[in-house]
């Protein structure tokens, strides 16, 4: 679930950063940049639009009732700076199988689906060099989070909180690559 969780945060800084170059530090405009960014994740309501790897899936739930974002930008001289976060509800599908080979062949021995739902929490501080690129972007992720896990497989429901408790640690040991690789896409940007 690790992976997934990238996909909300790229459209989140690509969309905000195209406002640095207006070097405005403006609530109206923190609201509407808001509005934009949960407009534009809404879109990943369904395991089409999601992320999606063979049967392994994740999107938005919901997102027009449960999806919150808030953001807050200012301009100090040549450098803008962000502040943003979001909740949400995601749904999941992991599929888990046993595979063989036996004489040559590929034998599935066991397959289940383990799916059902997590409230995601993300917060992040980035900034970044105003021009025609933006430039020595630095991006803190403060907090990355998923709770209330809830799945759907019987099998797997006396697991989840070592489920949920695996999936933050994972996502914790995995901020300073995520904070790079949000960076990298930053300096992509032309505002």
């Amino acid at each position: 679930m690790t992976r997934p969780t990238l996909l909300l945060l790229p459209a989140i800084l690509v969309t905000l950063t195209q406002a640095f170059a207006l070097g405005q530090d403006n609530p109206v405009l923190d609201q509407l940049l808001s509005k934009q960014v949960k407009q534009e994740l809404s879109k990943m309501n369904s395991p089409e639009t999601g992320y999606r790897d063979g049967a392994h899936w994740l999107h938005l739930d919901n997102p027009e009732k449960n999806l919150s974002v808030h953001v807050t930008m200012k301009q100090t001289g040549e450098t803008g700076q962000l502040n943003g976060s979001a909740e949400g509800k995601v749904a999941f599908n992991y599929q888990v199988e046993d595979v063989k080979h036996i004489l040559g062949r590929r034998v599935v021995l066991f397959r289940e689906n383990f799916g059902g739902y997590a409230n995601v929490k993300l917060t992040l501080t980035a900034s970044a060099k105003l021009g025609k690129q933006l430039s020595d972007s630095q991006v803190t992720i403060t907090e990355i989070r998923v709770d209330q896990l809830r799945m759907r497989s019987d099998a797997a429901k006396p697991f989840q909180g070592r489920i949920q408790d695996w999936v933050n640690k994972e996502l914790q040991a995995r901020k300073p690559d995520f904070a790079k690789k949000l960076a990298a896409a930053l300096n992509t940007v032309k505002p």
